[in-house]
This record gives C-alpha cells, sequence and structure tokens, in this order.
C-alpha cells in the first residue's frame, strides 16, 4: 500500500501517474494536503482521469484529519526545535 500526498498543482498529479504505471500492483491511497486548502480546492484531481485509476484500483481518497496539522511542514520542523 502506498499513501500519495497531493497538493493542488498538476505535478503532484503527473507524478501520482508515473508511479502507478511502474508500480501496478501497489494500493495507492491518496491524501489531500489541508494545508494547500479543502478538499473543494482540489479542482484539477477531483475531476481527473487519474483519480478515477485511483479508485478503479481500489484505492482511495482521503483528507486529514481536523487533529493533523495544518500548517507548513516547514513551520512544524522548525517548532519542534525550538
Amino acid at each position: 500500500m502506498a499513501l500519495w500526498v497531493i497538493t493542488r498543482q498538476r505535478d503532484s498529479l503527473e507524478l501520482l501517474k508515473a508511479f502507478m504505471e511502474e508500480v501496478p500492483k501497489v494500493d495507492v491511497h491518496v491524501v489531500r494536503n489541508g494545508y494547500f486548502g479543502d478538499e473543494r480546492k482540489f479542482e484539477l484531481h477531483n475531476g481527473s482521469k487519474i483519480r478515477e485509476a485511483v479508485e478503479s484500483r481500489g484505492g482511495g481518497i482521503r483528507s486529514p484529519s481536523p487533529t493533523w496539522p495544518t500548517e507548513s511542514p516547514m513551520t512544524f520542523a522548525r517548532r519542534d526545535w525550538r
């Protein structure tokens, strides 16, 4: 099983497509990075053929839990070093 974190940019979908072509037997679950907005803002992904491909292979789409940090990973990492 693979968890693939996406942003709202096209490159995260293109890289996901390439990954799925190279590793065809893995179950992929897509996680929307909540730092880049809520679920409805992921328009490229929501209407994409790659989403259909993930779902047809038994994978799923996940949004971050409300308890996950929503700040930038770098901000989160810096705070831990203080």
